[in-house]
């Protein structure tokens, strides 16, 4: 999704998607093609026109259940962990009330921590015409803790 919103906020090409859709505008222009010799290779009509005006206006919003790893925490509710899904880096506030009470009651995160958790990603437009990325957690379904982290200093045990 973060390359779509690269491509969709350059400016060039929102200018160019502006202008391809543009004539649709016009009375009487109900479609436009691109062919290659007489095959129709693309197509855009005056309800793609539509569709794309509602979809400006809408949030794009994407579900899932998936595993990421802690690369910073934060402790306080309002503010937001950085995690990692193997992919890309990106913040996402926790919002599970079960998991904030297990941290009030003391259980502690290190590096290479990994959370399965709900993630809803939602991507929303701009007044500027830009696409933001807001991610939230509702649910944290599984907490896995890295083990044998570090060795004791003195005796050579595991913690």
């Amino acid at each position: 999704m973060d390359l779509l919103i690269r491509v969709y906020n350059d400016p060039e090409v929102q200018i160019q998607l502006r202008r391809t859709l543009d004539p649709l505008r016009q009375e009487g222009i109900e479609e436009f093609q691109t062919r290659r010799g007489r095959a129709v290779i693309e197509r855009v009509s005056k309800n793609d026109l539509h569709a794309a005006d509602e979809a400006e206006i809408q949030d794009l919003t994407k579900d899932e259940e998936i595993d990421l790893g802690i690369e910073k925490v934060a402790w306080r509710r309002s503010l937001a962990w950085h995690f990692s899904d193997n992919r890309s880096s990106f913040d996402a506030k926790i919002e599970d009330e079960q998991f904030w009470k297990q941290i009030e009651a003391g259980e502690a995160f290190s590096d290479g921590d990994r959370l399965r958790v709900h993630l809803r990603t939602t991507a929303r437009r701009k007044p500027d015409g830009t696409l933001s990325v807001v991610r939230r957690i509702p649910t944290v379904i599984k907490v896995e803790h890295v083990r044998n982290r570090q060795s004791k200093l003195f005796n050579g045990e595991q913690q």
